[in-house]
């Protein structure tokens, strides 16, 4: 029953109303704050380890030298506040009643004791560069830790639940990814002129736009634009990042052995060699583990349960608010398994051969997911920092050449300054279509964003040139 015309709410209602506004005014500030806090930290151990490395070049050949880019830099001036007043978060947090302050102190009080319970269980599974995220040379990277059996009780631990039937290992945890609301982003006119710019190049080549989907995040600022950004499109390879943000999360609950995303210089794990190397057997092993299913042929009475433990990738993410999602479906072809293309279960699952049901996603949900690896969000600041690590992306021609498979030629970075920039990706690519997404930060602090887009039609996957140009002039446009 409504109020009668002109009346008011009553006042207690009026309060509480108005202390929910401020709650949510606070927790803004509160994720202001701590994003700055994120990056002054990376800041200072990025000026200290500059200095090491600058002494270090000194007393080496410079035409060997790494050269190690900076995560980025971040001031209090560069963050826009939805604020009128322009004030600081500081000045923002003194303004607050004494309620609300008193309940983000007990909010701090316990987060910090949940992160220093997180922190005493937590191991080291993979090397750490000291200034968070950067291109080091393998020959930087240590030997893997290692965690005896009969000295870890958390190894034994993980052994134990991993060990469980595969109806019962995955329904003995509840676990759905730790971040359930998407980022607050502000919609930008500035950043939208700028993928508009980016369309028009697609259009001048009479490349088809309406396959065409982007996403531009400015990492300094949250301030986001974006062309068919939520439209579900194939990702190819991009669904590999998902995987490896899952697994980590079965990790971290010890659902899975630790040694599972151990990282080696040799680049020999299957989580390596996924995420770096986009290889589909190492995918497929990952899929396989997560889930416990794999693709032989089944036996058609327990099709149900197997298509339910399939799907739980899918529900990992879709109850955290990645709507719609579909990873759940391997790429192909899988060597190892000799298919070629689906079969058995794989296929049953796709449906209609003439309209068949295949893995999407949305260039926003995928630069969603990678702003918060970049944002020391996703799964753990640990487990971001190691995902991180995995996605940088050398960009000297001396070495992306000599790969078999590469990240560089053809996509986002190829046309990048390499001395300016550190760039973190994904790379998807079809015979139908071609896809990425990129983190993108300047030496000099001066940008940092995250870029995605997908060319869902083969005239993309057949023009090598498109994305580095794309890529190129928001470069241009976000360094003015």
């Amino acid at each position: 029953m409504g109020h009668p015309s002109g009346s008011k709410f009553p006042k207690h209602q009026q309060q509480i109303h108005q202390l929910e506004n401020e709650l949510d005014r606070a927790s803004q500030i509160i994720e202001e704050l701590r994003r700055e806090n994120i990056h002054l930290k990376h800041q200072n151990a990025q000026l200290q380890n500059r200095a090491i490395n600058q002494q270090t070049v000194l007393q080496s050949d410079p035409a060997v030298s790494s050269v190690v880019i900076p995560h980025q830099n971040r001031h209090k001036n560069d963050l826009i506040y939805e604020d009128p007043d322009d004030q600081t978060g500081w000045e923002q947090l003194s303004n607050l009643p004494f309620t609300v302050k008193v309940l983000i102190v007990v909010l701090v009080i316990v987060l910090a004791g949940l992160a220093t319970r997180q922190l005493r269980n937590l191991r080291s599974v993979v090397y750490l560069s000291p200034d968070g995220p950067g291109p080091l040379s393998s020959s930087e990277f240590p030997e893997p830790l290692s965690i005896s059996p009969s000295t870890s009780s958390t190894n034994t631990a993980s052994s134990s639940v991993s060990s469980l039937p595969p109806s019962k290992r995955l329904q003995n945890v509840k676990l759905v990814y730790n971040i359930n609301k998407a980022p607050r982003f502000q919609i930008s006119d500035e950043l939208q002129l700028i993928v508009d710019e980016a369309i028009d190049l697609a259009e001048i080549k009479g490349l088809p736009t309406s396959a065409l989907s982007i996403s531009l995040i400015d990492d300094k600022t949250g301030k986001v634009a974006g062309y068919q950004e939520q439209t579900l499109r194939y990702p190819a390879s991009l669904a590999k990042l998902f995987w490896m943000v899952a697994l980590y999360a079965q990790v971290e609950k010890k659902l899975l052995p630790e040694d599972t995303v151990f990282s080696t210089e040799q680049c020999q794990n299957n989580l390596c060699k996924m995420v770096q190397k986009s290889d589909n057997d190492a995918a497929s092993r990952i899929v396989d583990l997560l889930t416990d299913t794999t693709s032989q042929f089944q036996n058609s009475e327990n099709y149900e349960q197997w298509l339910n433990q399939r799907q739980w990738v899918n529900r990992f993410f879709q109850e955290a608010g990645y709507q719609d999602i579909n990873i759940s479906q391997k790429n192909f072809p899988i060597p190892y398994l000799k298919l070629d293309e689906p079969q058995g279960f794989e296929l049953r699952m796709r449906g209609n051969p003439e309209n068949p049901l295949r893995n999407k996603m949305s260039s926003e949900q995928v630069a969603r997911l990678m702003y918060e690896i970049v944002n020391r969000q996703a799964v753990s600041q640990k487990a971001s920092e190691n995902m991180m690590q995995l996605l940088r992306r050398d960009l000297r021609p001396e070495v992306w050449q000599q790969e078999q498979y590469n990240s560089v030629q053809g996509f986002l970075s190829e046309l990048l300054p390499i001395s300016e920039v550190y760039v973190a990706s994904k790379v998807g690519w079809t015979s139908t279509s071609r896809q990425e997404v990129a983190y993108i930060a300047t030496e000099d602090g001066k940008s940092a964003y995250i870029l995605a887009i997908f060319g869902d039609d083969p005239a993309f996957a057949n023009d090598w040139k498109i994305f580095p140009e794309i890529s190129l002039h928001i470069y241009r446009r976000m360094n003015e």
